[in-house]
């Protein structure tokens, strides 16, 4: 069975180290990048299934990156962290392009369920049982 690889991108590195488990517990592959640009560079080179990408990164943002990797990988999948739950922070992202909206600090059960959820809707005749 192939793992799928994930990308989590965040200038923090408390919340990688935390993603990282979690992802990991739950059988994903991780690679992690410290900011927006290094998330698009990383991204280009391993080709994730899934990235979760934190908005506000130096360099460049989570949602620039976004749309950056978006026009090159079209079938990655995101799902956005963000402590700024602010109505034009949340505007600026494309909910075509992003499977959910994950506001910090977030709740581990909750993150699982989630992904979860991701797993069961993108995948649902491998995950149905998860």
């Amino acid at each position: 069975m192939d793992i799928m690889q994930v990308l989590v991108a965040d200038d923090q590195p408390g919340i990688r180290m935390l993603l990282k488990i979690i992802l990991e517990q739950m059988g994903f592959g991780v690679h992690e990048a410290k900011n927006g640009q290094e998330a698009v560079e990383k991204a280009l080179n391993i080709r994730p299934g899934l990235i979760i990408m934190d908005m506000r990164m130096p360099y460049k943002s989570g949602d620039e990156a976004i749309a950056e990797i978006h026009s090159f990988l079209p079938q990655t999948d995101f799902i956005v962290m963000t402590a700024y739950t602010a109505p034009e922070v949340l505007e600026r992202i494309d909910r075509k392009k992003v499977f959910e909206v994950v506001a910090k600090p977030f709740d581990v059960e909750e993150f699982k369920m989630i992904l979860n959820k991701y797993l069961k809707e993108k995948f649902p005749w491998k995950y149905s049982f998860v």
